[in-house]
């Protein structure tokens, strides 16, 4: 399906399955998805040599700073904090909002938006997949808390930010 012309980023900070780094000189390569299937790579891998680079467990907040992801978080950090160039759009889909180093730079874009003359957010859409109502609520209580947003400024279900029909549905939203 063509969208026309955008200029989009997409950011997956916490890395990929198919990313692996070499413990010998440091460097990160990638693996087709085909043939990591085909050769069982993950079954047969000496973790002495390599091991994916995707980021998981404790301590993300530090993993995300070391290369390669420092990368594409400190692009992802800079459209949501530069004031002379935020994101017009945000589309977070399938985040827990677990991550205090994520979603502090959420909450800046939101002040941004909120701000006398900061650039308005166009769009702003969470994707998750909660179906039952009560499970709704609690995220969106969740979300509301780790952005640290008060009375005046939280989000709700009436404010059109969030979608309960999973990620497949994200294109209604383009």
């Amino acid at each position: 399906m063509d969208y026309g012309h955008r200029r989009i980023r997409l950011h997956h900070l916490h890395g990929s399955l198919s990313s692996f780094k070499r413990l010998s000189d440091g460097r990160i390569f990638k693996q087709r998805t085909e043939d990591i299937r085909l050769s069982d790579l993950y079954r047969e891998m000496n973790t002495n040599e390599m091991f994916p680079s995707i980021i998981t467990g404790g301590f993300k907040s530090k993993k995300v700073q070391m290369l390669p992801f420092s990368h594409y978080y400190g692009e992802f950090k800079e459209k949501m904090v530069d004031p002379e160039n935020p994101c017009d759009e945000l589309y977070i889909i399938g985040y827990s909002f677990r991550d205090d180093h994520i979603n502090q730079s959420i909450s800046e874009r939101l002040k941004i938006h909120r701000s006398k003359n900061g650039k308005p957010l166009n769009r702003f859409v969470i994707v998750d997949y909660k179906m039952e109502e009560e499970e709704q609520d609690k995220f969106i209580k969740e979300v509301n808390k780790a952005l640290g947003l008060g009375k005046k400024t939280k989000l709700t279900k009436e404010s059109g930010v969030f979608n309960f029909s999973g990620a497949d549905t994200i294109e209604e939203f383009m």
